[in-house]
């Protein structure tokens, strides 16, 4: 059987890093929107999306789900942290 998911999501240009949670409910994305940094959250196999957020002027690099807690999460990349 052959299960496939498509998940919108708010960047527009690309995704630069996927990362699941520790209990594979959830992913986390890494991308661009027009010049902006984003980070969504989605619940991959409802195909919703939980949280968003656009920081603008803002260069990131890395994303990563808390191993221990899967509401947060932490972002690195320029002057960010």
């Amino acid at each position: 059987m052959t299960m496939s998911y498509c998940i919108r999501t708010i960047h527009t240009k690309y995704i630069n890093r996927v990362e699941f949670s520790r209990d594979g409910e959830r992913i986390v994305t890494l991308g661009v929107h027009n010049k902006h940094s984003t980070i969504q959250v989605s619940d991959w196999k409802n195909e919703s999306i939980v949280a968003y957020r656009i920081l603008e002027n803002s260069e990131l690099y890395d994303i990563q789900f808390n191993p221990y807690d899967s509401q947060e999460v932490t972002a690195c990349g320029k002057k960010f942290l």
